[in-house]
């Protein structure tokens, strides 16, 4: 991970980029694909980092036709997300992180969980971008959501969701909604893993043309 200072350019990433991979001894010429945020500094099509990449490829003999061009999972999850229209229990549960983002209120939480002997202790932090992370965070939310409600209504904080039904089953069907997402990602680990590229036709059609064998996601 570097830091770049300044303009960030597609001509200042890939120098940034060129210049690690020869303090690392990185051979280019087995560079397969690129994973990207979709930036434009990125992408661009005449001055973007994979365009100008592909150029010093080129410009030193390597193939660069076939090089592979990727959208970051970690943003693809976040793009996904927006699709579960659920922002109302991810607005309150995210509201509760106040309990962890203030020291005495995590400290006096966590002693609390310990005096009733919970079997959780500790509440999970929720990051926006890694969009999967709700998944243990809610889990974790759902498990101790008496213990919290007890918490607030000491702190004199009221959350009415806590106490309606049907805000609670919404909470609920997120959570489905998002193991059910998971699953189906170690279902394709496993698939692409073993060669089986039903649920990819287009990489399916590209691995028989080329003979590739099967991607490694262990």
């Amino acid at each position: 991970m570097c830091s770049l200072k300044g303009q960030t350019r597609g001509v200042y990433i890939l120098n940034v980029l060129l210049d690690e991979c020869s303090k690392t001894d990185l051979d280019l010429s087995i560079l397969s694909g690129v994973a990207t945020d979709g930036a434009p500094s990125i992408i661009g099509v005449n001055s973007g980092l994979v365009t100008l990449l592909k150029k010093h490829l080129q410009e030193k003999n390597i193939n660069a036709e076939y090089l592979m061009q990727f959208h970051c999972i970690i943003h693809q999850d976040a793009l996904c997300s927006k699709k579960i229209e659920f922002q109302n229990v991810m607005n309150v549960v995210v509201s509760v992180n106040f309990i962890k983002s203030r020291r005495l209120n995590h400290r006096q939480f966590k002693q609390f969980l310990d005096d009733i002997e919970s079997e959780y202790g500790d509440l999970l932090y929720y990051t926006e971008v890694r969009w999967l992370s709700r998944g243990l965070t809610l889990e974790r939310f759902l498990n101790l959501i008496e213990e919290i409600g007890i918490f607030l209504a000491e702190k004199q904080r009221d959350v009415p969701e806590l106490k309606n039904p049907d805000w609670l089953c919404d909470c609920c069907e997120l959570y489905a909604h998002v193991s059910s997402f998971q699953c189906k990602l170690t279902l394709f680990r496993s698939q692409l893993n073993s060669g089986n590229y039903n649920h990819f036709h287009n990489y399916k059609k590209m691995a028989e043309k080329f003979n590739k064998t099967a991607i490694d996601f262990s």
